[in-house]
């Protein structure tokens, strides 16, 4: 029963146009209540449902939310305060395994692209901590990069079975 999942096309936010796409373990209230729901929106520029990178990566969430289950809602405290760092672990990861699956890096071409905000996962100048923002798909960036260049190095196979065994040890 964990593994249900709905996924809807075409949402709009309010009658408006969504220019996004997102997982939610716990569904939302009313008609998509139901759990493990992927939306992806009807965005003001372009359809996100027409970008097979959106639907795998936040496919990938649904993974990983119900195998590993790392980031603890990526909001997690401690005593220290807010880590950033499963948001932007759960981020990157995710669009590396939709990059990686689609044989592309460059991640949401139809539909970040004419919004300013494709995420290229060749672009490997960013460092942690020195780099980290705070917002987790720009700090994913990081972990997306890093992924494309053990892909570049070892090949798709072991690339893909490298990223998954390290998010499956945290």
């Amino acid at each position: 029963a964990k593994w249900k999942i709905t996924a809807v096309a075409n949402v709009l936010e309010g009658g408006q146009p969504l220019d996004n796409a997102f997982f939610s373990p716990m569904g939302q209230s009313g008609t998509f209540a139901a759990p493990n729901l992927i939306a992806i929106g009807q965005g003001s520029i372009s359809d996100f449902a027409y970008d097979s990178d959106v639907f795998k990566h936040e496919f990938g969430h649904y993974v990983t939310f119900n195998t590993v289950n790392y980031d603890l809602g990526e909001f997690y405290t401690n005593q220290y305060g807010l880590q950033p760092f499963g948001g932007a672990i759960d981020e990157g990861s995710a669009d590396y395994f939709a990059c990686s699956a689609n044989d592309d890096p460059v991640l949401g071409e139809a539909s970040l692209g004419p919004l300013g905000a494709e995420r290229d996962l060749t672009d490997d100048h960013k460092r942690c901590p020195e780099d980290m923002v705070g917002e987790a798909h720009a700090d994913g960036e990081i972990v997306g990069s890093l992924g494309w260049t053990i892909r570049t190095a070892l090949g798709r196979d072991k690339a893909d079975r490298v990223m998954w065994g390290g998010l499956s040890m945290l």
